[in-house]
């Protein structure tokens, strides 16, 4: 079996799933359904569960692949994204040192198939799901901008742009659609106190850490490959 036929089975398995009651999968069966993250732990489970559990692992190595399961919102012209997709928080010297083109962000948006999960919060099912593999022009065009862009911001110091009671807003790349960015950089640490030496202290505020960051694919560049894929 090659890649290209171990993604055809994932994909295989999470059709035979979708549209069906979430509470109805063996995926549930010994998880609380008042718990955080029941519906997504379930769907999960249950997909693992029809590709043999271990299996389900070798499949996704030998694609390239990664699962993700994400919560949707109904909306009256179809199921839309509700969450942004997270990568692990980064280093501010690592990125602040690393050229783009040796960067994990490039590696990992490069090389990696994306599979992701969008469960409907209504049905309480398997909406649709999203085969996503960044193009290189995105990849070498908007995405490089804004890891170079955060690199400069690092480099510089100029990291708050705004000190207002007691929060810090930063320059690092938003991620309102209007300014194109399909990632941006926000806040992804255990909690406020996670905190990471900056290379450069703050130009503002003179601090010498900061909030943990990551980078986070915007949720409505993956709402406009939904629409192009017609899920939903």
């Amino acid at each position: 079996m090659d890649g290209s036929e171990a993604m055809a089975a994932v994909f295989g398995a999470i059709e035979r799933l979708r549209g069906k009651a979430i509470d109805s999968l063996p995926g549930a069966i010994g998880l609380d359904p008042r718990g955080k993250g029941y519906l997504s732990g379930a769907a999960r489970r249950s997909i693992e569960l029809s590709l043999g559990g271990k299996q389900f692992g070798a499949l996704l190595k030998k694609a390239s692949a990664e699962m993700r399961v994400l919560t949707g919102k109904r909306r009256p012209n179809g199921l839309f994204f509700k969450e942004n997709l997270p990568f692990p928080a980064f280093s501010f010297k690592e990125i602040a040192l690393t050229p783009w083109e040796d960067s994990g962000l490039r590696k990992t948006l490069s090389e990696t198939n994306f599979i992701l999960v969008l469960l409907d919060p209504v049905d309480k099912c398997i909406g649709s799901v999203l085969p996503l593999k960044m193009d290189e022009k995105t990849l070498e065009g908007k995405v490089r901008e804004a890891y170079l862009r955060t690199q400069s911001i690092l480099l510089s110091g100029d990291i708050v742009r705004e000190a207002k009671e007691g929060r810090h807003l930063s320059n690092f790349p938003g991620e309102a659609e209007k300014e194109g960015n399909p990632v941006h950089v926000r806040p992804h640490g255990r909690d406020s106190r996670d905190r990471d030496l900056l290379p450069v202290p703050d130009r503002l505020t003179g601090l010498k850490d900061y909030p943990r960051q990551a980078f986070w694919i915007s949720r409505w560049y993956m709402d406009s490959l939904l629409k192009g894929e017609g899920n939903g």
